[in-house]
């Protein structure tokens, strides 16, 4: 299963394995998709 689009907010910090879910957003993103990521840092 392929996606157009993967969006994250606020959910990187939630993750146990933040490394681990960066690298399986591609696998699903199909080519040419959209990967969106709105998440900060302190």
């Amino acid at each position: 299963m392929c996606f157009g689009a993967v969006t994250i907010s606020f959910g990187l910090r939630s993750v146990a394995g933040p490394d681990a879910a960066l690298a399986g957003m591609p696998r699903v993103t199909r080519p040419g998709g959209r990967l969106v990521i709105c998440e900060f840092w302190r």
